[in-house]
């Protein structure tokens, strides 16, 4: 599971973080001040009361915080509820959502760019939640050419670059590890954890899993549709 990417992403700080004390998850921001990082107490989740507190400051930093707060505080409680963040684009086609995940540079963003037409739910991190037997890939608040979308995920592709375009099925247990690789949580709360590695895996268990070598010499869904239907 990923831990280092932010959710969300902003150029106004670079970690963000939880330690438990007293009950709480203390969320830590390191942000930059000007000249140097300073690291900043953003607020805390109220684990017994599953609440939350933002620590308002008037000044410059206020929104940096508030966004890393309110992004840590969306993980716990997606967490909590059978979901997860995965490091992905998200198209709709059909009706049904199709997840192209991978590390920055892999194609993500290229995957959306070459989807005109359709619904894209995010160019960079994809929200996935358990709903009624199947998973669903929803739009975050921060990411996605188009806002308030979702649909069940049809099938799940890890992108690497290729002189060629090649589709490869995944067994049960490499759909998993890529499914877990590509995760992002940094909330460091075992039983929320163990929570979202068993929705993953699940997800692996019955979304269909393809390693995608992709050239971009190659039409992307024409590619898609002659070699998987």
């Amino acid at each position: 599971m990923n831990r280092d990417a932010v959710v969300p992403g902003r150029k106004g700080f670079k970690g963000v973080r939880t330690i438990t004390r007293s009950g709480r998850l203390n969320i830590l921001v390191d942000v930059h001040t000007g000249k140097n990082w300073q690291q900043c107490e953003a607020g805390y989740i109220d684990l017994k009361r599953k609440q939350c507190r933002f620590y308002d400051r008037s000044g410059p930093l206020t929104e940096e915080l508030l966004i890393a707060f309110v992004g840590t505080c969306f993980q716990f409680f997606l967490g909590r509820e059978k979901g997860f963040f995965i490091h992905a684009s998200g198209v709709v086609k059909n009706g049904t959502a199709h997840i192209f995940a991978g590390p920055p540079g892999s194609g993500k963003s290229t995957i959306a760019r070459l989807s005109k037409g359709l619904a894209v739910i995010s160019d960079d991190f994809v929200c996935v939640k358990r709903y009624r037997g199947a998973y669903r890939a929803y739009s975050t608040p921060w990411y996605g050419r188009d806002k308030d979308i979702c649909a069940d995920i049809s099938r799940m592709y890890f992108l690497q670059h290729g002189r060629s375009t090649s589709f490869n099925r995944l067994g049960p247990a490499e759909s998993a590890s890529e499914v877990l690789s590509n995760s992002y949580c940094n909330v460091l709360h075992n039983p929320l954890l163990t929570g979202i590695l068993k929705v993953a895996t699940g997800a692996a268990e019955v979304i269909p899993c393809y390693r995608m070598r992709y050239c971009l010499n190659d039409p992307l869904w024409e590619s898609i549709e002659r070699w998987l239907g």
